[in-house]
């Protein structure tokens, strides 16, 4: 863990899908965030008040996000992680998830949480990310595993592993890869 000093002007804020718990969560979050004078962005069909809401998750990439803040368990952090390179810090709120492992605070922890983030008293715990390439088509980053099965079930393939100098030939079902956070 490392301790960082961030300026924070835009946040992402994402709830879980169709969870009204996680979206007045979420809202409740924004207006924290605004109060510091910071710009929300929303995806839709999630919206806040004063947020800046977009079509698609996607869509993120070419803005200046500096904190992304997943709201619901689990599943949602996981979402956020592939939309967004390392250098954005993720913060997850339990927020209406059925698992919460990588989830920073509960929801009535919401006020203490933010203040800490705005007034830099946080530590920032650095996790792994993978990325497995298929022939030449790069997947999106994961940070528990990736999953790798063959499509013929009457047929087991031969998988060809390849990591830097190393290459391993096997017959098998399929792989999963996994990372620190995944095991």
């Amino acid at each position: 863990m490392i301790i960082l000093e961030m300026d924070i002007h835009n946040v992402v804020i994402i709830p879980k899908y169709n969870s009204s718990y996680a979206e007045g969560v979420a809202r409740n979050t924004a207006k924290l965030v605004q109060k510091r004078g910071s710009n929300v962005y929303t995806i839709s069909p999630f919206s806040v008040e004063k947020g800046i809401v977009l079509k698609h998750l996607d869509e993120l990439s070419d803005k200046d996000i500096d904190l992304a803040i997943a709201v619901g368990g689990d599943g949602t952090t996981l979402r956020i992680v592939k939309a967004f390179p390392n250098s954005v810090p993720i913060f997850s709120i339990k927020g209406g998830g059925t698992r919460g492992i990588l989830a920073t605070i509960d929801a009535d922890e919401l006020d203490v949480g933010i203040e800490k983030i705005f007034s830099n008293s946080f530590l920032l715990e650095k996790r792994m990310r993978i990325h497995a390439s298929i022939n030449g088509m790069k997947s999106t980053p994961a940070l528990n595993e990736i999953f790798i099965n063959g499509i013929n079930v009457v047929r087991t393939p031969t998988f060809t592993i390849k990591f830097k100098e190393d290459e391993l030939q096997q017959r098998m079902d399929g792989i999963i890869i996994s990372t620190p956070t995944g095991s």
